[in-house]
């Protein structure tokens, strides 16, 4: 991709808030799925736009971007204004969250956007690379982790699918994973 404007991006209104959760998703669970709802329901953002990366800005191994984009559209499906959006595909890579929120900005600078995380992230958000433009960019939506499931992590959830654990997963994503054999 050469051109922010060729972004492909979900025809939001004029003016909206839109409110950005991305993450490795690998896999998404039903903790990524509350904290979605939780966004959207206790601050002005209209839409959640879920942004799988399609690679991990401190070199974590994942699974295939398509499986986790497959697994994001089953796990957030069902929820009334959450979009998944592919654009981390195209962009430069490594790419880090600054990058992906000064792109959606310039591709559409009406937008009041709000970034939402989980509060185990803040402990390390000061490490992130460009954290104070993602500050002035976004405003920050911090959502306790606690109140989340927070047993439900992705890399537990990992480990635990060979014995056909499935607990914190979306019916869906549970038979995707099954289907095609991830983590085992």
């Amino acid at each position: 991709m050469s051109k922010v404007s060729e972004l492909n991006l979900p025809n939001s209104p004029q003016g909206a808030s839109i409110g950005i959760l991305g993450g490795s998703f690998d896999p998404p669970h039903l903790g990524h799925q509350m904290l979605a709802l939780a966004a959207l329901s206790t601050t002005p953002i209209g839409e959640v736009w879920i942004v799988p990366c399609a690679s991990h800005a401190f070199n974590k191994p994942l699974s295939p971007f398509e499986h986790r984009l497959k697994m994001c559209e089953y796990a957030f499906s069902h929820l009334r204004s959450v979009q998944v959006l592919d654009l981390e595909r195209d962009l430069p890579k490594p790419n880090y969250t600054v990058q992906t929120l000064e792109a959606i900005q310039e591709a559409r600078p009406d937008l009041k956007l709000y970034f939402v995380m989980g509060s185990d992230l803040m402990a390390d958000f000061d490490k992130w690379e460009g954290h104070e433009k993602i500050r002035e960019i976004a405003e920050l939506v911090i959502v306790d982790r606690k109140t989340l499931l927070p047993q439900a992590k992705s890399t537990t959830i990992r480990s635990v699918v060979p014995r056909q654990d499935f607990s914190n997963l979306d019916l869906k994503v549970r038979d995707y994973i099954q289907k095609t054999g991830l983590y085992t």
